[in-house]
């Protein structure tokens, strides 16, 4: 490793160092997943920027998967800004940390709030079975009155209110689990998980490819503010975004407002 690693306790400084933040269920994971894991160690401040990782087979072996796919996600930390790749030299964490916060990352509220050092957690969740208006039916690609799989949370950060969300995907989804699933099965599960994209991907078995999402300012309203618990008016950031699996099959839609005095969002612009 580089000397670049700076010498703390409880740091990546070596492949068997990694092996111990490696939690045995990232065995055989696709790159995206090794990709987030990768993201978790920057983040929690085992890979420190600057510092460099170990070589492509030693990082393979590490995390128990394919060169090719180790490659992939290397390829992925590479594109979005996370890692620099230096030809005859080797690979590095970037100095100026951009996975935090990032827009063009693809991060779930439950990974957003743990990167920003907190636990995530659930003040309110609300789950129904609703049938989908004119515009939710075009969002999600699906009929007008097809059913409907809504959840309401009002999301945590240790213990202040952060964000209030809204998703909605297709309750035939549902069908896809082993065994498959109901509205109560829904809520254990997110109760336990927190994560809506770990129960499409992890218990339903779907392929979150991409999002696309629309961002703009808001003020909350009386029925806002006493969700969140703030004054009336308060400014929130409205988020509203459609994830699709990689054939463009929408499978979730989401309307969130953040309180705007909790985060700061960047976007990495490459050139």
């Amino acid at each position: 490793m580089s000397s670049l690693l700076q010498p703390e306790e409880d740091v990546v400084r070596s492949p068997s160092d990694l092996r111990l933040f490696t939690r045995p269920a990232l065995k055989q994971r696709k790159a995206r997943e090794i990709c987030e894991y990768v993201r978790e160690l920057i983040v929690s401040g085992k890979l420190k920027p600057g510092s460099q990782l170990p070589p492509e087979v030693e990082l393979a072996e590490a995390f128990g998967v394919s060169r090719n796919t180790l490659r992939d996600s290397l390829n992925i930390l590479h594109q979005e800004g996370t890692i620099l790749r230096r030809h005859g030299v080797g690979t590095f964490v970037t100095r100026q940390l951009l996975v935090p916060n990032r827009l063009d990352v693809n991060l779930s509220t439950t990974e957003l709030i743990r990167s920003t050092g907190w636990e995530p957690g659930d003040a309110e969740i609300h789950l129904r079975t609703v049938e989908a208006e004119d515009d939710w039916a075009d969002v999600l690609d699906t009929s007008p009155g097809a059913l409907l799989i809504e959840v309401e949370r009002v999301r945590i950060a240790g213990e202040k209110r952060v964000v209030h969300s809204l998703d909605r995907f297709p309750a035939r989804l549902l069908e896809l689990g082993h065994p498959p699933m109901g509205v109560p099965d829904v809520e254990r599960f997110l109760l336990e998980q927190k994560s809506m994209y770990q129960l499409l991907e992890h218990r339903l078995g779907l392929s979150m490819a991409y999002g696309v999402a629309t961002i703009k300012p808001a003020t909350a309203d009386a029925r806002l503010a006493e969700r969140l618990q703030v004054p009336e008016g308060t400014q929130l950031m409205y988020l509203a975004q459609t994830d699709y699996n990689a054939g463009g099959q929408p499978l979730l839609a989401s309307r969130e407002y953040h309180l705007a005095d909790v985060y700061s969002f960047t976007v990495y612009r490459k050139r």
